[in-house]
């Protein structure tokens, strides 16, 4: 359970290594996402580069629809004396950030109308919310966090690695 919250909390940072160069590194991940993007493409990701050595990478999810509830994998490309190292970073979206926060402070709210009302049923559910909540949040994102690590191993890191 620790380890879900410093996935959640603290982004783990992976290293992959390639054996050729940059650029060559970079115009095949442009020529991925070129063949991803398109229309009943087989890939559900969405690829771009921010400038010459700094892409990203989203789901494309029905249920996710909105911008704001997709995870980002963030890859940035070095080149070192005979090998390319890509950096990889996800960033979790703001919205389960914000659903953590919003469902402690629900059932910080409920423990109150409880302390209020003497009711055990109040009690039992702001309980609920104050635990089930942000552990649910918590699941959620790291489940979409290990999507998208997944999507970058199958359609970015095995074929350059062939």
């Amino acid at each position: 359970m620790i380890r879900q919250f410093k996935i959640f909390f603290n982004p783990k940072v992976e290293v992959y290594y390639y054996d050729s160069k940059s650029g060559i590194i970079t115009s095949d991940i442009r020529d991925i996402f070129i063949s991803s993007s398109g229309f009943l493409s087989g890939n559900d990701m969405r690829g771009f580069f921010n400038d010459k050595y700094t892409f990203e990478i989203e789901r494309i999810s029905p249920v996710l629809g909105s911008f704001a509830c997709r995870p980002k994998l963030i890859g940035q490309i070095s080149e070192l004396e005979n090998k390319t190292e890509i950096k990889t970073t996800i960033r979790t979206s703001i919205i389960f950030y914000i659903s953590f926060v919003l469902t402690i402070l629900l059932g910080i709210f409920g423990l109150f109308i409880c302390a209020q009302t003497y009711s055990l049923k109040s009690l039992l559910t702001s309980i609920t919310i104050i635990v089930v909540g942000p552990l649910l949040t918590i699941a959620l994102s790291n489940f979409n966090v290990g999507l998208l690590t997944d999507r970058y191993k199958r359609y970015i890191d095995s074929p350059l690695r062939k």
